[in-house]
């Protein structure tokens, strides 16, 4: 199996920073004034701590950041989100963005609503997951 032109044990062997991203993933959030960030439902640490910092890294860069996660989350996970930047996909429904990515997740039908409710007119979504 190969993995951005290496075989996966070459790619674990290097140091993360070494690893590129894909320059269409670079120019859809570089070139986008507003992005929307989606969560998996049955969020964990993982996706929820990447979701947040990713928002705050983009909001630094003078971006409108949404957040996204469809889904409860347990208390350790609410006290992560300090701002309280996480909304449902019924909070915004009706908003526009440049680019969304889903974070944390390859899979659209692991977005909750936010697959039928806020994916309709995206005209760039980008997908950015470890798992993958």
């Amino acid at each position: 199996m190969a993995f951005l032109g290496d075989t996966i044990a070459a790619v674990e062997a290097r140091d993360p920073s070494d690893i590129p991203v894909p320059a269409p993933v670079l120019d859809a959030i570089a070139s986008a004034p507003s992005v929307l960030l989606i969560g998996h439902i049955g969020p964990d640490g993982d996706c929820v701590g990447a979701t947040l910092a990713l928002a705050r890294g983009l909001a630094a860069m003078g971006k409108r950041v949404d957040v996204c996660i469809d889904d409860t989350m347990s208390g350790f996970l609410r006290r992560i989100d300090t701002e309280r930047t996480i909304r449902s996909a019924a909070d915004l429904v009706g908003g526009a963005w440049d680019t969304v990515a889903l974070v944390d997740v390859a899979d659209h039908d692991r977005i909750g609503d936010a697959n039928a409710r806020l994916l309709g007119e995206v005209s760039h979504l980008v997908i950015i997951d470890h798992h993958r």
